[in-house]
């Protein structure tokens, strides 16, 4: 249901992954919600746009493809980058982010590790984070589920209460 009000609602798609992975709690096919999901929800707005099903991944697609520029007010590494070779540094962006989470992936499985309830808002938070750090084109606006994670994050983490104050001055 979140995709279909924001695409950036697959940023977290990763923690799905990993805790279906390493808890194994769920179903590989309880995966199939996240498109069933996002149809149903976006059945009213195809019936009354006329576009159909078609419309509707138009609007997405138009999204990503809409501005060149590395950075779009989020304040991350592309800061730093020129965009005299755009298309090189999205795919390496892409890439770099795919191989951040690969890592953090493999680390966990050859930990035998288990995502507490706890863990998944940090891991959450996490995701978005590395999103928005390293994949050129972000928005300032990206970030927000990162910001609310942390604030969630801090009810249980009162100690650390730096992380939500940088991540939200950010």
């Amino acid at each position: 249901v979140a995709v279909s009000f924001k695409l950036q609602a697959i940023f977290i798609i990763p923690v799905f992954i990993l805790v279906y992975v390493l808890n194994k709690k769920f179903s590989l096919t309880d995966f199939l919600l996240i498109p069933i999901g996002f149809l149903v929800s976006s059945f009213p707005g195809m019936i009354c746009s006329g576009k159909g099903i078609r419309g509707l991944f138009e609007i997405y697609f138009g999204q990503v493809q809409q501005e060149e520029s590395l950075v779009l007010n989020y304040p991350n590494i592309y800061y730093w980058i020129s965009a005299s070779h755009y298309e090189l540094y999205v795919k390496l962006g892409i890439c770099l982010l795919f191989t951040i989470f690969a890592i953090c992936g493999f680390y966990l499985l050859t930990q035998k590790a288990y995502i507490s309830n706890e863990q998944i808002v940090a891991l959450g938070m996490w995701c978005v984070l590395c999103v928005v750090y390293f994949c050129p084109k972000m928005h300032e606006r990206y970030g927000f589920v990162a910001e609310v994670l942390s604030i969630i994050w801090l009810v249980g983490n009162k100690k650390w209460i730096w992380y939500p104050i940088i991540i939200n001055l950010t």
